[in-house]
């Protein structure tokens, strides 16, 4: 099967562009002081953030290169072709925006409850392709290189078919909220029992964990 080209988003991430989500820091405390492994760790923006023993996966050899000069800790590797650690490996996973490219999400979420200890802990973070904001500004994602589009509904499905339960709550993302003046705003749209939350946000967290 031929993969897609990410060239264009490793020219991002090689730019410095690509940053942290401005939801994370409210999944950050379930991965705090655990070893996490980071799926598609790409600039490794998140991978720095983990205790030092984390690893990354990533495919991309120039991004590779980028993250090991960083001093971190990144194997070249493509989930579809399996996870190269024992059972039980890890207390926690991050997978952030990785899902939707894969062809086979079923599996690599498989594999990841494989690796994870019992009740490890799993980050997912996955775009809403279709909300608002999209639509409006007629936004591609990475060039098209997204295979599948996940509602939270579907999401939860797919987790608890492959032996996970939800931790906690959904946490969704609004863009460009990240700093002070914004922050405040990002709390009360996550925290305020609003309706029609996935519409008007672009991303979000689910917090899992590993039951069977």
């Amino acid at each position: 099967m031929q993969k897609a080209d990410y060239s264009g988003f490793v020219d991002i991430c090689l730019s410095g562009k690509h940053t942290v989500t401005s939801s994370f820091r409210y999944v950050f405390p379930y991965l705090f002081g655990k070893k996490v492994l980071d799926v598609g760790c790409a600039s490794g923006n998140y991978l720095s953030l983990f205790r030092s023993d984390s690893v990354g996966i990533e495919r991309e050899i120039k991004l590779i290169e980028h993250i090991r000069n960083k001093g971190l800790n990144v194997i070249e590797r493509d989930i579809e072709d399996g996870l190269p650690f024992d059972d039980c490996s890890f207390e926690a996973v991050f997978c952030g925006d990785a899902l939707e490219h894969l062809p086979a999400p079923i599996k690599a979420l498989a594999e990841i409850n494989r690796i994870l200890t019992h009740n490890g802990i799993f980050v997912l973070g996955l775009p809403i392709e279709n909300c608002l904001i999209r639509k409006l500004f007629r936004l591609d994602y990475f060039g098209g290189t997204h295979l599948y589009s996940f509602s939270t509904a579907n999401a939860k499905k797919l987790l608890s078919m492959t032996g996970f339960e939800i931790a906690d709550k959904i946490y969704f993302d609004i863009p460009r909220c990240q700093n002070k003046p914004f922050s405040w705003l990002l709390d009360s749209f996550n925290y305020l029992p609003l309706p029609l939350k996935e519409l008007v946000s672009m991303h979000y967290y689910i917090v899992a964990r590993k039951i069977r």
